[in-house]
């Protein structure tokens, strides 16, 4: 309970301090940024609503300065509470606008990484072959910027699909498979195989 107190305190003085920097800066780019930010500290504590005011208010000012990264981010932003939210529909709109602001604003590592959130909508989905060709996308992408540990990690998105369910005839008992699966690229291993079995 102390812990909850604590995290609720802090949780609660960052937003202040994020809308103070919203209220008193006098720089754009400074306000964009601190709106991005706090949006995403509204995620935390499940205010989708207060979260999109706050995202959508930072993508306004950023295409008022005809700021691409920050257009891109704003987006990207926007994406991720939907997705947050569940509404995977409007987060797949928005991750697709992102895709297409990130390559605008020249930023090859945001590009990899929206790919990559456009994979874990059609995971979420259960739409496994799409989710499988946009991760495949991201690592290839994340290959070419030299991203080892975002590398890694697209690869073990993509052992979680590739597991394997297996029932043996009628005896009720389910064994799972984990594949040995490599980021081929640097070399690393990213998943060590087991096997589960349980009675059903």
């Amino acid at each position: 309970m102390i812990l909850v107190a604590r995290w609720i305190f802090s949780q609660n003085k960052q937003m202040d301090s994020l809308q103070n920097v919203i209220n008193n800066s006098n720089t754009d780019t400074t306000k964009i940024d601190a709106l991005i930010r706090l949006s995403m500290e509204y995620v935390f504590v499940n205010d989708f609503e207060n979260a999109l005011l706050f995202a959508e208010s930072a993508l306004k000012k950023a295409e008022k300065i005809k700021d691409k990264s920050r257009i891109a981010n704003s987006y990207n932003r926007i994406a991720s509470i939907y997705f947050f939210s569940h509404n995977y529909s409007k987060a797949l709109e928005y991750y697709f606008i992102t895709l297409e602001k990130d390559k605008l604003s020249g930023n090859s590592q945001n590009v990899c990484m929206t790919l990559l959130n456009i994979g874990n909508v059609y995971d979420d989905l259960s739409d496994f072959p799409t989710a499988l060709d946009y991760y495949y996308k991201s690592a290839n992408c994340l290959e070419s910027v030299e991203d080892v540990i975002g590398h890694a990690g697209v690869y073990n998105n993509i052992a979680n699909i590739n597991n394997i369910n297996v029932s043996f005839g009628d005896n009720g008992i389910t064994s799972t498979f984990d594949f040995k699966t490599y980021s081929p690229r640097f070399g690393i291993l990213i998943k060590f195989c087991f096997c589960t079995i349980s009675e059903t």
